[in-house]
């Protein structure tokens, strides 16, 4: 939705949508379409790559695109650093637009917000992901460069 808002608000932009297969059988790139569509976005003003099935390669998929250009980066803010990162090593300018903010600061935190929640287990899940893919990313870079 925010990119959705963020192009429709620059004239003459493209909104490039990616996002492949997940647990999904339509990849995420063409739900998103099919929501813009419904938004008024008209289908020339889209570019729909659904091949990628992580960010790497949504970063690869879209470099002819990108590479050159200062573009809006549209992502959860827990990814949003690893994104960043990704896409800035690809030779990329992207410029944060993160969303999804799973925390807040509370000047008077609510009673029972210090117990164990389902809520602040999937925030935990979360945050552990983005832990272990930047992870896997620094192996990965090593790797490359160790070859």
């Amino acid at each position: 939705m925010e990119g959705i808002r963020l192009s429709s608000n620059l004239p003459d932009t493209k909104l490039i949508i990616s996002g492949g297969l997940g647990y999904d059988p339509v990849p995420n790139a063409e739900v998103v379409a099919g929501v813009a569509y419904i938004l008024g976005r008209k289908p020339e003003s889209l570019l729909i790559e659904s091949r990628p099935r992580d960010t790497l390669e949504e970063a690869k998929f879209l470099e002819p695109f990108l590479r050159g250009s200062p573009f809006v980066l549209v992502t959860s803010a827990a990814h949003m650093p690893r994104a960043m990162d990704i896409f800035s090593q690809g030779g990329m300018a992207p410029i944060a637009a993160p969303t999804d903010f799973v925390l807040k600061k509370h000047v008077n935190p609510p009673a029972g917000s210090f117990f164990p929640t389902t809520g602040n287990l999937n925030i935990s899940k979360r945050i552990i992901y983005e832990w272990i893919g930047a992870i896997w990313l620094k192996i990965t870079r090593f790797s490359e460069k160790s070859q």
